[in-house]
């Protein structure tokens, strides 16, 4: 029996390094794990244990937990074992007599045919935000018992901890679940599960300020809040409307730059010609950002305004189903002057030569031919879904979608009203309602092999 055990786990094990493998298709096919402008930060953060101005530490600890201080192919083989393992049971409790042959060839779909295989990939926390999506799911079908349950739990705070829109996502999305089950008596079940997720993002949001104030930044969750507000405001165009109307009266940094604002929320965080960073940058301009932001949030006339921006700026972050194009721009490359090279330089030195020859930084990787696949093969799933979902399931696959769904709307409406508008955003996400779609497909077609073997 304890040869049997032991080989039933090594079994386990094998097949969940293997699913991992899998997953990362898109960093070996790159020859390195895929970069973004902020990676230097979350690395530099991880050994240096100090909160980052504009984003959470956990994520910088994380990487350099899991890479060990010695490679960052480590890091990014834990978040695809933590992603493997996950979506194993999210798929198993859909379909508890999927085989192995089943799990790997839909991670193969995913990795290949999906942005999935593109966030595992890379050293960004955006991935967690799938993970998040998955073991809220998972967790409210309470499939898991004993040490996996505790592990789901565990993997839900650690989504939240590694970047603030997943805490504050994971607690919308707790308060929704609690009033639809007071709402409804068939969500009555989920009441329960609603309150302990909520306790995990309240225990998350606890250990982000916690987090900063042994930091030296306060006890908040976040020092950019008034940054982040305020690049919104200037992307929807709000700002302009109401410095128009409020400079005559006021000295304010940003008067001087009211007719000549940049068009995009990110132009005006990060440009060095913004009026942010001409006004001294992001400490500097707390006090009279904190002053704008309450007279704007506080001014009933433009509620209407604010209102249907927000319910712009969520349908339109709703669209986006595609990896940045960033990546495609052949004057975006990590040399020795990005954040990027310095911090690999410093702390993974043995990997600087891996980092330059990458096919994302040689304009190699078609950027733009992945996207029209993935944008193809979601939609062929829809399809798909309409000709051959069975009767039976219609009621199942509805419920599914209508959270996953939720999930991408809360999503959507968080990062586009407290950052900006970005496929990143979304389509970081989005691919979990593709896999619903293959699980209900891959369903039907088990209920149909199994009324012909009855037939027989």
């Amino acid at each position: 029996m304890y040869y049997l055990l032991r080989s039933q786990r090594l079994r386990s094990f094998g097949f969940l390094f293997l699913s991992a493998a899998i997953l990362l298709f898109m960093a070996l096919y790159n020859g390195y794990p895929i970069v973004t402008s902020d990676t230097g930060t979350y690395i530099e953060s991880g050994f240096s244990m100090t909160p980052p101005m504009d984003r959470p530490v956990y994520y910088g600890i994380l990487l350099k937990l899991t890479s060990l201080g010695a490679s960052l192919w480590l890091a990014i083989a834990f978040q695809a074992t933590v992603l493997a393992w996950v979506l194993r049971h999210f798929i198993q409790s859909f379909i508890p007599a999927a085989r192995e042959a089943h799990l790997l060839g839909i991670f193969i779909f995913l990795s290949f045919f999906t942005t999935c295989g593109w966030y595992v990939s890379q050293l960004m926390p955006d991935i967690y935000t799938a993970v998040l999506a998955c073991s809220a799911i998972l967790y409210m079908k309470q499939h898991l018992t004993g040490w996996r349950k505790a592990m789901l739990f565990f993997l839900l705070l650690l989504s939240c901890l590694v970047h603030n829109s997943n805490m504050l996502l994971l607690f919308l999305f707790s308060i929704i679940l609690l009033l639809a089950g007071f709402a409804r008596s068939s969500w009555n079940a989920y009441r329960p599960v609603a309150v302990r997720m909520l306790a995990v993002s309240l225990a998350a949001w606890l250990g982000l300020a916690l987090a900063n104030f042994a930091g030296g930044k306060g006890f908040v969750t976040s020092q950019s809040t008034h940054v982040f507000l305020m690049g919104k405001l200037v992307e929807n165009g709000v700002l302009k409307r109401y410095l128009d109307q409020r400079c005559p009266t006021k000295e304010w940094s940003l008067c001087a730059s009211k007719d000549k604002l940049p068009p995009y929320a990110w132009s005006f965080h990060w440009d060095a010609e913004s009026p942010l960073q001409k006004a001294g940058g992001w400490e500097a301009t707390r006090p009279e950002y904190n002053a704008i932001l309450r007279e704007v949030y506080t001014s009933p006339r433009l509620y209407p305004m604010l209102a249907f921006k927000a319910v712009e700026g969520t349908f339109r972050q709703l669209t986006g189903y595609e990896i940045d194009t960033w990546y495609a721009l052949p004057w975006n490359v990590i040399d020795n002057e990005s954040p990027v090279w310095q911090a690999v330089n410093q702390h993974y030195t043995s990997e600087l030569n891996e980092l330059a020859g990458t096919r994302t930084n040689g304009k190699t990787l078609d950027v733009l031919f992945f996207n029209k696949i993935f944008l193809l093969l979601a939609a062929c799933s829809f399809m798909a879904i309409l000709f051959f979902l069975k009767p039976e399931y219609k009621a199942a696959y509805v419920r599914t979608l209508w959270l996953t769904g939720l999930f991408l709307v809360l999503n959507a409406g968080i990062t586009a009203n407290l950052s900006a508008v970005h496929s990143r955003f979304n389509s970081r996400v989005a691919w979990v309602v593709v896999l619903v779609n293959v699980i209900f497909l891959l369903k039907s077609q088990f209920w149909r092999r199994a009324t012909l073997g009855n037939k027989d």
